[in-house]
């Protein structure tokens, strides 16, 4: 015959003087009196059926007749032992992570797990994890082209640039507390000889030029004499071949100027005339007089 104990499931059997005991198995337990079946215990239903707290980032999990302590989801054992603490998973330095799904993302590791995060420049509205599409900086105000002076935002893909506006260029040589970063005017006049036409003074502008008809008497040599505005103040000069430049003073009389040196005409009053107002980006020409030598 078998065993009296082998009846019931998860028993063992224990000799006695004279008799025997049916024990249940370490794990389980006997639902009622000293007979029948052993069932399971669920050591993981009440904390002091286990031990699963002594060890960092682990849960219990409960198995038939005993426990187990394994590690939360990202975090791995630090040792072989089955019971051991357990440390935090790098996927993004290890590759597990799936944020190669998501364009114009990368992998930031956190604590337990991960997070795929839009690259620099790009952004998105929906829910993460998601791709994420090219931010307009530009149109959204979020550059830094107003720390440099006369500069344009332009937006590129993941980024944007700062580019001189149009009438400027970048410093060469930049005042002190500047960088190259920053745009100074051009002066198209000294520049680009020839813009005007031959009966017209270039009057140089911030940002721009003018073409400006030249006083009358005055005679022109080659190449059309110009108006320029000093990089250190606002004084006006004019230019003109064989003419020594004559700064004009801020609120005082018409610049006066002397024509290339030619042969003397019969002499005539002294002409005053005043040069006609052009206007290129709100610059006007000053007034100018001529004298006959």
């Amino acid at each position: 015959t078998s065993p009296p104990c082998q009846t019931f499931a998860n028993n063992a059997c224990h000799n006695t003087f004279g008799s025997y005991s049916c024990a249940c198995n370490a794990g389980y337990n006997r639902a009622g009196g000293q007979s029948g079946s052993c069932t399971n215990i669920n050591e993981c239903a009440t904390a002091q059926d286990n031990n699963c707290t002594s060890y960092s980032n682990t849960y219990c999990s409960d198995t038939q007749g005993a426990f187990l302590c394994p590690c939360q989801q990202g975090y791995s054992a630090s040792s072989s032992s089955a019971l051991s603490n357990c440390v935090n998973i790098d996927e993004c330095t290890l590759k597990t992570d799936n944020c190669s799904l998501y364009s114009n993302t990368h992998c930031q590791d956190t604590i337990g797990g991960f997070q795929c995060l839009c690259n620099q420049g790009f952004g998105t509205s929906a829910p993460q994890p998601s791709s994420c599409s090219n931010t307009d900086e530009c149109a959204v105000g979020s550059h830094n082209c107003s720390l440099y002076n006369n500069t344009a935002c332009v937006d590129t893909v993941g980024a944007f640039l700062c580019v001189c506006s149009n009438g400027f260029s970048a410093m060469t040589s930049p005042a002190p507390g500047m960088t190259s970063s920053h745009c100074s005017n051009i002066d198209e006049c000294s520049a680009s000889p020839g813009l005007c036409q031959a009966s017209e003074m270039c009057v140089d502008t911030i940002g721009s030029y003018a073409c400006v008809a030249a006083p009358t008497g005055t005679t022109l040599s080659s190449g059309s004499p110009t108006i320029g505005v000093s990089s250190t103040s606002n004084v006006v000069t004019t230019t003109m071949s064989a003419t020594t430049l004559t700064p004009l003073p801020a609120t005082t009389q018409p610049l006066q100027t002397t024509p290339t040196a030619a042969t003397p005409p019969a002499t005539t009053s002294a002409q005053s005339t005043t040069a006609q107002s052009t206007t290129a980006q709100s610059t006007t020409a000053q007034s100018t007089t001529a004298q006959s030598t």
